[in-house]
């Protein structure tokens, strides 16, 4: 194939070709072309759906209050740096394991740890006043200003676990 040619037919400059043949010519260049941005990108998009959670980090732990591992709550990794903020239950025995949008897999860097663990209450609400459960760590650490708990996540699997205080007063996180 003669690519000269084709370039100076494509730049309108070839004269054995009418103004005709050249735009044909130029419809199809961008056609193959469309066709290929389309193959490239949707090869990518899947490339990125099926090892994109790999190059992310995997986040899991167990969270303790004095030493004995939390019944239950919730646990927030709040991005310094800004992103997608990733939250996990805790389970009955102490551990989590953190999402973010669905995906395991959660952007390297450095995080803010929030915490929440309030007492279970099997009282079903009647007409009496029922007073509101009770919190079995101390207030800091539900907030990003005061909890004091960060955490640096690495590429790859991290194991994070997070010893909690009781309320101040409170001997007994049970």
């Amino acid at each position: 194939m003669d690519w000269m040619l084709l370039f100076s037919a494509l730049a309108g400059e070839a004269p054995a070709f009418s103004a005709a043949d050249v735009r044909k010519l130029r419809l199809i260049v961008a056609s193959i072309t469309l066709v290929l941005i389309y193959v490239v990108w949707t090869l990518l998009a899947w490339l990125i759906g099926v090892y994109g959670p790999k190059f992310g980090a995997d986040v899991r732990g167990v969270v303790t209050v004095s030493g004995t591992r939390a019944p239950h709550g919730m646990i927030v990794f709040n991005p310094v740096t800004g992103g997608a903020v990733s939250a996990s239950i805790i389970y009955p025995s102490g551990q989590y394991r953190l999402t973010t949008a669905g995906n395991k897999s959660l952007v390297p860097g450095d995080y803010i740890v929030t915490v929440a663990i309030i007492e279970e209450n099997e009282n079903v609400a009647t007409e009496t006043k029922v007073d509101p459960p009770r919190s079995l760590i101390d207030p800091r650490y539900s907030s990003k200003d005061t909890s004091g708990l960060t955490g640096t996540v690495k590429p790859g699997r991290n194991t994070l676990n997070f010893d909690l205080m009781p309320p101040k007063g409170s001997s007994n996180p049970r």
